[in-house]
């Protein structure tokens, strides 16, 4: 996590370039990073990963806290990806304005390869909804088979528990009768 500093000392600059995983300790503040998360619409602070703590509210229980955190966590990590996407696409043009040439279809091309990038990952992360929710939908039917054999083992057996008590029953009364 984030640790205070002391205003004498002098605040590296963090930049996306050199994220190496999704925990980002402090806000990016190089050029780049910045002019990334304005495309975005991103405030720089909600990429900065948060201790659990930061999300405790009064009478919170700890299964709460931790699903609040997940939630959060999650919203991050989506951001965080929307903005690395648009740093690479801050780069790509770079490369472009320096290389020269056809400016505008080298950028045309870039932006259309980002898209199509976004989409993808959009398009598996829905596949994979999709193929969880499918798991669970066999799953529930599954049980629900399960619990129809057991529910209609169980009145069978009441059936032919019921049976046999009728024919006691019915033995008694003869034998009354005689």
């Amino acid at each position: 996590m984030s640790q205070p500093r002391s205003p004498s000392l002098p605040r590296p600059d963090v930049s996306l370039g050199d994220l190496q995983n999704e925990d980002l300790p402090d806000e990016p503040s190089t050029p780049r990073s910045i002019l990334a998360c304005q495309r975005q619409g991103i405030d720089p602070t909600e990429l900065v990963n948060t201790d659990i703590e930061t999300h405790r509210k009064a009478d919170d229980t700890k299964f709460v806290l931790e699903k609040r955190r997940d939630h959060y966590e999650r919203i991050r990590v989506r951001k965080l990806d929307d903005v690395l996407n648009e740093y690479a696409a801050v780069l790509e043009e770079e490369k472009v304005e320096e290389g020269g040439g056809d400016f505008q279809t080298q950028l045309a091309e870039a932006k259309m390869k980002r898209i199509e990038e976004v989409e993808n990952r959009r398009s598996a992360a829905k596949k994979e909804k999709q193929r969880k929710e499918i798991q669970n939908m066999i799953f529930q039917q599954k049980r629900a088979v399960e619990i129809e054999a057991a529910v209609a083992k169980q009145e069978a057996d009441e059936a032919a528990k019921n049976a046999k008590l009728e024919r006691e029953i019915q033995e008694r009364r003869l034998a009354q009768a005689k």
